[in-house]
């Protein structure tokens, strides 16, 4: 089991007990991997390591990151270089090309860039470790008050987490700058000094340089009190994700969808962080705590046969038959309805202007033949257009399909139609027709549509 408290420790005479009771405590990988950026607190982490190592430990290699934002970058690769050479522990260097975006937070992309690096370049079954230390911690919960965050970003950094090569931990976190500063000088460490660090535009560096001193000016023991407050909430924070997985599970149909009468039946925040955690694992952006209201207020209290929407960032939120559905913005023009596009032969796929078609075996649905024979088309809603079912009773206009099916309204439009020749023989993967012509020699296909959303 991740632990996902942050453990905050009392005084101790020596940083290398304390890390490696930290480390005992946590997953064992198969080896260690130090995201060293050159500075104070990761060249004390890399050095800390390379001590456990020689002490018998669990092997350990080091990843250096160069941004590109600094005209001494290269400067600091190579003094990386130096230094884990002598520590005799093996150096990955990785180039990022960072391409600001106009109005976008460069400290977060080059934050976002860096740890998908990171994640990339560490080995499966590995434990990347970051220097954070108790003061980053403190920083960290003063920027999340400012933010405005709930229970999950005042929790602050957690010690480890599960990450793609195995988990990422950081234990140092119970440790102050000062005393990583002390162990720096103690053993002669040299490390390179960020100028960007003394930049206050960035609002981590406003924190450390102008806010942080007149705190300490009056409550000396601040980081590790602040640290402590993010420690308790840490601990309560999996009690409140169990509750809201146990919402979940009880809110999803069989589709994936939420459902609204189950939604309401819930207390408000209840009911909320079911729609946060649906989202996330949607992998869409959660929607804060506005956007929130907005979709209990005009979503879950609309009224039955509205069609109510709430949208935000690159997400759209939506109702229909006492269901929520998302999909991703924009939205991608529906094909004109004279739009036909052909099935070639020997093709299991197709893609659409909004879309995949796929062609799967299967022991019944539509013939083999009627591709082979390249007869097969796609298209879209046209007027007038009707079809029966296969083994039901009457043919059906295109929006009595669509309500039989459950198709939203606006998913209409992007609906594919499958024709053999003239002769329409299936919509999308919902039903084939009763026109379809079965030999005793068939083979047959199914089909899976995908719409893009």
């Amino acid at each position: 089991m991740v632990p996902t408290a942050n453990k905050i420790s009392g005084t101790s005479p020596c940083i290398v007990d304390r890390i490696q009771a930290v480390l005992r405590d946590l997953p064992q990988p198969e080896q260690y991997v130090i995201a060293y950026s050159g500075g104070l607190d990761s060249h004390v982490l890399l050095h800390l390591m390379a001590t456990l190592r020689n002490q018998g430990s669990i092997p350990c290699q080091a990843i250096h990151i160069q941004h590109g934002l600094q005209t001494d970058a290269a400067d600091w690769a190579t003094h990386s270089q130096v230094v884990c050479q002598a520590l005799a522990v093996p150096l990955q260097v990785a180039h990022l090309q960072l391409q600001p975006e106009p109005g976008a937070s460069l400290e977060a992309q080059a934050r976002e860039a860096r740890y998908a690096a990171l994640h990339r370049l560490a080995p499966p079954k590995s434990m990347l470790l970051t220097a954070h230390h108790a003061d980053d911690q403190a920083e960290t919960v003063l920027l999340q008050l400012m933010r405005g965050a709930g229970i999950q970003g005042l929790a602050a950094m957690p010690d480890c987490r599960p990450a793609p090569c195995g988990w990422h931990a950081r234990p140092c976190l119970g440790v102050s700058r000062q005393a990583m500063q002390a162990y720096a000088e103690q053993h002669k460490l040299s490390w390179i000094e960020d100028p960007s660090n003394q930049d206050t535009d960035f609002d981590r560096n406003y924190v450390r340089q102008q806010v942080m001193p007149v705190i300490r000016a009056r409550w000396p023991a601040a980081s590790r009190t602040i640290t402590r407050s993010a420690n308790h909430l840490a601990t309560t924070l999996p009690i409140i994700q169990a509750q809201t997985e146990r919402d979940l599970a009880d809110s999803l149909n069989t589709a994936g969808r939420l459902q609204v009468t189950a939604l309401l039946a819930l207390p408000l925040v209840r009911c909320q962080h079911v729609v946060r955690a649906w989202v996330r694992q949607a992998g869409h952006p959660v929607p804060n705590q506005a956007q929130l209201a907005e979709i209990t207020d005009k979503v879950l209290h609309a009224a039955p046969d509205a069609q109510p929407m709430v949208g935000w960032q690159h997400s759209l939120l939506r109702r229909y038959r006492e269901q929520l559905w998302l999909q991703t913005r924009p939205v991608p023009p529906a094909p004109a309805p004279d739009t036909q596009l052909a099935w070639p032969a020997g093709s299991t796929d197709i893609t659409l202007p909004c879309g995949t078609l796929q062609r799967i075996p299967a022991t019944e649905g539509i013939p083999d033949r009627y591709w082979q024979q390249g007869l097969m088309s796609v298209r879209w809603r046209t007027p007038g257009v009707r079809c029966q079912p296969k083994g039901r009773q009457g043919s059906r206009t295109f929006k009595q399909l669509c309500q039989t099916y459950a198709v939203p309204p606006w998913q209409r439009a992007y609906l594919p139609l499958l024709y053999a020749n003239e002769q329409l023989i299936a919509v999308a993967d919902l039903c084939v027709t009763e026109g379809i012509t079965i030999l005793p020699d068939d083979t047959f296909s199914q089909i899976r549509w995908r719409i893009a959303n």
